[in-house]
């Protein structure tokens, strides 16, 4: 967890099985915190290479 400056107050690194649990998560997370979420999906580098290439 990283505390920001600017648009976003903190940042969260987490990994998930799959963009649907992330999903799951940030929907269970809001109702229960009233705190809005937004997930930014990444992958390595070294996938990113493969899939452009």
């Amino acid at each position: 967890m990283y505390a920001l400056l600017g648009k976003y107050d903190i940042v969260l690194i987490t990994d998930f099985p799959a963009v649907a649990d992330v999903m799951k998560a940030s929907i269970v997370l809001n109702k229960l915190t009233g705190i809005t979420f937004t997930s930014f999906p990444a992958i390595s580098i070294e996938e990113f290479d493969k899939i452009t290439v």
